[in-house]
């Protein structure tokens, strides 16, 4: 997979609003009961066995920080529970070991 596909995508626009994944949003994989904010992650370059994130987000039944890419798929966004969500791209960067991709949702603000 290229870095283009795993790296946080800039700027997306969703009826002439620019949405960008950014830190204290909200994501949610299709196989997770809960979502997860999005935290600043410390280590964003790439160094050796590590490809480099933009967020962490803390699992809500382990307590387990992970390092994540989000990229926004989704061009029209559903209303669930009376929020606004986009689909999305969660790619689990590994840790000397290959990327994960699962598809979820991104909660807009």
């Amino acid at each position: 997979m290229s870095v283009a596909t795993t790296r946080t995508n800039s700027v997306t626009t969703v009826y002439g609003r620019e949405v960008t994944p950014r830190i204290g949003m909200v994501i949610q994989a299709d196989q997770w009961a809960w979502g997860a904010r999005l935290e600043d992650c410390e280590q964003r370059d790439a160094i050796p066995g590590f490809a480099g994130a933009d967020f962490r987000v803390e699992m809500w039944n382990t307590q387990v920080s992970l390092a994540v890419n989000v990229v926004i798929t989704g061009r029209v966004p559903t209303r669930r529970a009376g929020d606004y969500w986009l689909r999305c791209k969660i790619v689990f960067v590994g840790d000397c070991e290959p990327d994960t991709v699962v598809k979820g949702w991104i909660k807009l603000d």
